[in-house]
């Protein structure tokens, strides 16, 4: 827990965190790839981060790596993060990109690198490793700065006037269903192309989006009618597509390669050809949500939560779990009850196949001086 008080008014939080490998818990074999930290930096700054790892070799590494970087970096550089916040987030997140690849070397040894700095393995063709990471920054007690690469997202929200949920999406999405990111490889001139993960490698791949009448990038309809056609499925219950990244062997001189994100950590093959770890970062000042929202909490998750979930429902359940009590062991079990919904909705879809789970909560308490009102717990 937290209080920071100053000439605009009070911020309390109080936090947790929790994680399932997903399913029943059962198969030993399973890895759980997600990571979180808390970096505690003294002043009223505070910060919290989840990150998910992909790649079944060493995507745990590129997690547990990446974490372990950006609470060192933090803890490092509270001054730098507090005057400037969106400038350290992006060292953070470069000197997180940097330690993973540390990791990497040091489990295959630096004699495998290429000439471009990614890695080989035993059988020529490159290592795979890297990790989402959504990092939320409380900076001098009441400013709330938000950076991620990938698709692990990060509500805050609370309850409207009119009793219904109210949240804002702090996190970017970093999908190869993002028009912005699509502009970006573009420009970039980058190999990759973004298209449906239908999960055969022999069929043509079905590109997401096309060029429009005036340039810009648009969803293209003759793809979706075809995905429809052979009946891809949905990724999430908001019927977002499974999509991925592909470099095809005639541009890379490697066998075909995807992912499933368009900003990573690690993943050093694909920062070649498209991918970047530099991060999107927004923020906002607690004081100017306590007049909109009561009862505001920040939740912070894989996508082993979000995808399972309507953005309000996630928020209710976990607000509501709150309501009564301002207390850590109240926060804890609501994240705890989270996740615990998460497994078993994941668990209804996909078996044991079901995602990793992880998530922060942070439920605040916030009193601007200027109106003296509670605005939320």
């Amino acid at each position: 827990s937290s209080l920071w008080t100053g000439d605009d008014g009070l911020v309390s939080c109080r936090y947790a965190s929790a994680t399932h490998v997903g399913g029943s818990g059962h198969d030993a074999a399973k890895e759980n790839q997600d990571a979180t930290f808390v970096a505690s930096c003294g002043g009223g700054t505070l910060v919290w981060g989840v990150l998910d790892g992909h790649g079944p070799e060493n995507g745990r590494i590129a997690s547990w790596a990446g974490a372990a970087a950006l609470k060192e970096y933090f803890l490092g550089n509270v001054a730098a993060l507090e005057e400037e916040p969106e400038e350290a987030m992006t060292s953070a997140f470069k000197a997180a990109h940097d330690g993973i690849g540390a990791a990497l070397r040091a489990k295959y040894g630096p004699g495998n690198s290429a000439e471009d700095g990614y890695l080989l393995g035993a059988d020529g063709e490159p290592i795979d490793g890297g990790t989402t990471a959504t990092v939320a920054a409380l900076v001098r007690g009441h400013v709330l700065v938000v950076a991620n690469v990938g698709d692990s997202d990060a509500l805050l929200g609370g309850f409207l006037p009119d009793g219904a949920i109210g949240f804002e999406q702090l996190s970017t999405d970093h999908t190869p269903t993002s028009p912005e990111e699509v502009a970006r490889l573009d420009e970039a001139m980058a190999a990759a192309r973004c298209v449906y993960d239908t999960g055969c490698e022999e069929e043509e791949p079905i590109d997401v989006f096309r060029r429009g009448a005036g340039g810009e990038w648009e969803l293209d309809p003759d793809s979706l009618a075809r995905v429809d056609e052979i009946g891809l499925g949905f990724k999430t219950v908001r019927e977002d597509r499974p999509t991925t990244m592909m470099l095809m062997p005639s541009e890379t001189g490697f066998p075909q390669q995807s992912l499933a994100v368009t900003r990573a950590l690690g993943d050093h093959f694909f920062q070649q050809h498209g991918a970047t770890w530099e991060p999107s970062v927004a923020s906002l000042d607690l004081f100017d949500v306590a007049g909109q929202l009561e009862q505001v909490v920040l939740l912070l998750g894989s996508d082993g939560l979000w995808d399972v979930w309507d953005y309000t429902d996630v928020l209710d359940f976990a607000i509501s779990a709150v309501s009564d009590a301002q207390t850590e062991a109240a926060v804890a079990r609501s994240v705890g009850g989270v996740v615990e919904a998460t497994r078993e909705r994941s668990q209804e879809y996909f078996g044991e196949a079901a995602d990793n789970i992880a998530a922060i909560l942070v439920s605040f308490d916030i009193t601007p001086t200027s109106s003296g009102r509670r605005s939320t717990r």
